[in-house]
């Protein structure tokens, strides 16, 4: 039994280093440009199928994402966005919703910025999160320029009077990972559990491709969203995002 156990920790230790060679290759070529853009995207979608997790316990998984987001250089988290929010743009739920929730991306998420302003010049009413205590709130976004980071976690938050989340037919949900049974795991606090639990509209999770994985840890109050979109493709609830 111990030998086997011994064997087991070795085959995840080395599928944990071929996904770091993967991804250190991966930023080697973006970085210095050694690639077509076509190129690029090839490989990008290729390490994509290195990125097989093991079934871990939430801290686990949280701390692995943490390594691999790490390791993920800016220009492939710019052109999986991309690729991501053209897809989304092309859904029904989209095209239909005119009240969109989206969120203002840290450092380590996939980039929300550029979209978020373009979803507001293209006429869609616009909002992003405030935290308050432990919850969030619905706040309408009106620019770059109405944001404050100065709050406890530096994120750019709206300054203006909150909305009922009743008004919202779209939202758009970060995720630390996502599963294909469209299981999210957050960073913890709780807070877009709290919020998803008050409204019955649309939900999308949009990640880079390696932050899908296996299994996501579930608990019996976890909610799954309906729609999750990587730059690899679309997995959705038929009875929600039919085309």
């Amino acid at each position: 039994m111990e030998r086997c156990a011994t064997v087991s920790i070795q085959r995840f230790n080395l599928t944990l280093n071929r996904q770091a060679a993967k991804l250190l290759f991966l930023n080697i070529i973006v970085e210095k440009n050694l690639l077509t853009f076509g190129q690029r995207f090839f490989v990008i979608i290729f390490a994509g199928v290195f990125m097989m997790i093991r079934k871990m316990t939430k801290k686990e998984l949280r701390q692995q994402m943490k390594q691999l987001k790490g390791m993920t250089p800016e220009a492939v988290k710019h052109v999986e966005a991309d690729m991501v929010f053209n897809m989304i743009e092309k859904m029904p739920a989209w095209m239909q919703a005119q009240h969109i929730l989206c969120y203002w991306s840290l450092p380590d998420e996939l980039p929300t910025h550029e979209m978020v302003q373009r979803w507001l010049e293209a006429g869609k009413n616009i909002y992003l999160p405030r935290v308050v205590g432990d919850d969030l709130e619905i706040v309408p976004y009106h620019g770059a320029q109405s944001l404050d980071d100065n709050n406890k976690f530096h994120i750019g938050e709206p300054v203006g009077d909150a909305v009922d989340p009743s008004c919202l037919e779209l939202i758009i949900v970060p995720a630390v990972a996502l599963d294909a049974k469209r299981n999210r795991l957050g960073r913890g606090k709780g807070f877009y559990d709290r919020l998803l639990s008050t409204t019955s509209c649309p939900t999308i999770g949009a990640v880079c491709d390696f932050q899908l994985v296996d299994e996501v840890p579930v608990e019996p109050h976890d909610r799954p969203l309906d729609c999750v979109v990587t730059s690899d493709g679309v997995i959705a609830d038929d009875t929600i995002f039919r085309s």
